[in-house]
């Protein structure tokens, strides 16, 4: 190794981050790992020169040693055992290089790390009608969902959990030859367990689908199609996994007599035509019972009233809307004589001024 340039062999700058060196190793110690390229000597020796290169590059004060005298530095004998490289010694004590190594790729209760990764489960999106006073107040509903649960047979794996018959359960495999003692088993990818056959209840598919009644909140202020995430109400994860997430997506049912406009409720109320002419105090429904307003007098069918405060709170509950009241002015549907007569005498008071308009247009 006398003259290599570490920084060369791993292709990184000399002003490379310790997170670049780490991931230029892991880039290249993949690629000529002995297990991936079990025949071949020259990837043999360039996994042997990466480690090198990385044991002194990795480590900061060996760095630095490296930076000031380069190959010509002689660290004197190795106290702890290690290896010779030139006219440098390297001494690693008790950490050899598959330590190295799992520091780097990970070990897991004492073997190999697993490449199997857990996957959280899948989340679960479901429709929920409620009525405007329920988004306005808030509202708690029972519903029913179907996720999918680990298969109680096969308690999620799919199949007949074993040992591995190829590392005998370890995750490792002895190399005879090489720098490392052990490496990853790739017959169950160091996890030392392997799946044999298929679970007669779910198929290998390691989950059933099944029914769940739960209660879910809905926050107070809720507007129509906004999505309220229950968290670990979804489907179960794999391997280890969390749940998944239930999205309930809202939709506001209008019945006819609240609706909503953004924050506010708008409501109609329906007035006489003498309430609408000379003014009057009306009851009008809200979400949480009734409430009073005033009609001022010549108020015109349409005309629209608030109420300050009575409406929807925005989510972060800073803010109300407004209830609207807009004013429908009732037409009775049958008269007898003496009304049809007070109408039309009604009618005789409108029209100079009814005159008077159609001539000043």
């Amino acid at each position: 190794m006398n003259g290599k340039d570490y920084y060369k062999t791993l292709g990184v700058d000399r002003k490379a981050s310790p997170k670049e060196l780490k991931e230029a190793y892991r880039r290249l110690a993949r690629k000529y790992h002995p297990d991936v390229n079990p025949d071949s000597k020259e990837a043999e020796e360039k996994f042997k020169e990466l480690s090198q290169a990385y044991a002194v590059l990795g480590d900061p004060d060996r760095r630095k040693q490296y930076d000031m005298f380069g190959t010509g530095f002689q660290a004197g004998p190795p106290p702890g055992g290690g290896f010779q490289a030139g006219t440098i010694n390297f001494d690693f004590g008790d950490v050899g290089f598959g330590d190295l190594f799992d520091s780097l790729f990970g070990r897991v209760g004492g073997r190999a790390a697993t490449h199997r990764e857990s996957r959280a489960g899948r989340d679960i999106i479901q429709d929920l009608v409620i009525t405007v006073p329920e988004s306005v107040l808030g509202v708690t509903k029972a519903i029913q969902l179907t996720v999918q649960d680990p298969c109680a047979r096969c308690g999620g794996s799919g199949g007949q959990v074993q040992p591995c018959a190829a590392c005998g359960g370890s995750g490792q495999q002895r190399m005879r030859a090489g720098i490392f003692a052990a490496s990853i088993c790739p017959q169950c990818r160091g996890s030392g367990e392997v799946v044999a056959g298929s679970c007669a209840d779910c198929k290998g598919m390691g989950y059933l689908p099944r029914m769940r009644n739960i209660e879910v909140k809905v926050p107070a202020g809720v507007g129509e199609g906004a999505k309220v995430r229950v968290g670990g109400e979804g489907s179960a994860g794999t391997d280890g996994g969390r749940r998944g997430d239930l999205l309930l997506r809202i939709h506001i049912r209008e019945d006819g007599f609240f609706r909503r406009k953004g924050q506010d409720v708008l409501v109609e109320a329906s007035v006489t035509f003498p309430d609408a002419a000379l003014g009057a105090e009306i009851s009008v429904p809200t979400v949480t019972g009734s409430a009073k307003v005033k009609v001022p007098s010549g108020t015109q069918s349409g005309q629209t009233l608030r109420l300050r405060g009575l409406g929807a709170p925005s989510l972060n509950g800073r803010e109300k809307g407004d209830q609207l009241v807009q004013i429908k002015i009732a037409v009775p549907t049958k008269l007898d004589e003496e009304g049809r007569r007070l109408v039309e005498k009604v009618t005789e008071l409108y029209k100079p001024s009814q005159q008077r308009g159609g001539a000043n247009g």
